[in-house]
């Protein structure tokens, strides 16, 4: 066991907060993490067992700290006031988008409305929609991809859809302006 007294722990605090300040980008934080340590040091010194190994020991107990400190904050949460229904939510695009789909279902061929309207909206299966169509499985299937394919074609033709990472819609804008916003408000 060695002399704790006999440590310069001006110049290692010194120290110890220019390592942390070049790992965290700020004083105070800096200043938090360094006065963590001493607390660790201070419990734990007497556990030491060999004083040569101080310096590497102390800087250890500070990356740790410092790995803590990332930790806890990845770990809180930013608490922001929850939007209200409006025109900008998510929830209000979604539903322009689901007026501007519907608009534009009415613009596919009869054969491949019907069959995306049976199988997505009707929720049949594609082997129920094949025997209601009186088509192959294969058949079937192949409709409702070309339907949704020529859906989506018109969709992008005419309007700016953007999703976020949850597949919610974040932006529906016409590319011809005012057609999708009238069909949300009911034009």
């Amino acid at each position: 066991m060695f002399d704790v007294n006999s440590i310069p722990w001006h110049n290692i605090r010194r120290d110890l907060k220019s390592f942390v300040k070049n790992r965290v980008r700020d004083s105070a934080i800096a200043d938090d993490v360094v006065q963590e340590v001493f607390l660790k040091v201070h419990n734990g010194v007497s556990e030491l067992r060999d004083p040569a190994r101080f310096n590497s020991w102390i800087f250890q107990v500070t990356r740790n700290a410092i790995s803590d400190h990332f930790r806890h904050k990845n770990k809180t949460i930013a608490s922001e006031p929850i939007p209200t229904e409006s025109e900008d939510t998510p929830n209000s695009y979604n539903a322009c988008m689901a007026n501007c789909l519907q608009k534009e279902l009415q613009n596919l061929p009869a054969k491949y409305r019907e069959a995306l309207e049976l199988a997505d909206i009707g929720s049949l299966s594609q082997l129920e929609l094949a025997q209601r169509l009186q088509l192959s499985y294969s058949g079937a299937k192949s409709r409702v991809q070309r339907a949704r394919l020529m859906l989506r074609t018109l969709i992008e033709k005419k309007y700016a859809i953007e999703t976020d990472t949850y597949g919610n819609i974040i932006v529906c804008e016409d590319k011809h302006p005012n057609k999708c916003q009238r069909s949300l408000i009911g034009d």
